[in-house]
């Protein structure tokens, strides 16, 4: 990003499907809020080309029915505007 200042990002928190909805919506929107905030203060990343969200257990990488699944699914993904 600091080689590129022109580029604009969103940056997605995700979990696996532990837990309830309202908890994991919480909790991914905090995953993606703790990465911006080190690419702001940390980086020196301009805040308005950072924009953050999280969507749970929505969009899952791997199954949830197995761990190896499930650390799939915790993550933070940075994805180009």
């Amino acid at each position: 990003l600091n080689a590129n200042p022109a580029v604009k990002v969103y940056i997605v928190g995700h979990t696996d499907n532990t837990g309830t909805l309202v908890n994991n919506l919480a909790l991914s929107k905090a995953r993606a809020e703790s990465i911006k905030k080190y690419l702001t203060t940390t980086a020196k990343i301009d805040a308005n080309r950072l924009l953050s969200d999280g969507v749970a257990s929505l969009c899952p990488l791997g199954n949830n029915s197995t761990e190896d699944g499930r650390k799939l699914n915790r993550r933070v993904e940075i994805v180009k505007q």
